[in-house]
């Protein structure tokens, strides 16, 4: 999602205004994976780091959703980084 979809979405301010419906899409999917990934039953359910990263991961996809919303591009980019810094942290 990252490389291949919300960097090249992201990339400059006029490119994110131009493609913020895009971004809100992909911002939504990663928010609901981010949840998922947190039911109990779930591979890692049981490990805390996991836990705490997974809640990184969507507290990050909801403020990048927010951003989207409020046409705040720095904002965006801070969201993102730190959506796809969880995944890093925990991969």
């Amino acid at each position: 999602a990252e490389k291949d979809r919300l960097k090249p979405l992201m990339g400059s301010e006029k490119d994110f205004k131009a493609n913020k419906e895009q971004i809100l899409h992909e911002a939504s999917i990663m928010a609901i994976l981010a949840e998922v990934i947190q039911a109990p039953g779930y591979d890692g359910s049981d490990d805390d780091k996991y836990i705490k990263l997974a809640k990184v991961m969507k507290n990050a996809a909801v403020a990048l959703i927010d951003a989207c919303k409020q046409d705040a591009y720095e904002n965006a980019r801070n969201a993102s980084t730190a959506m796809f810094k969880s995944c890093t942290d925990c991969h």
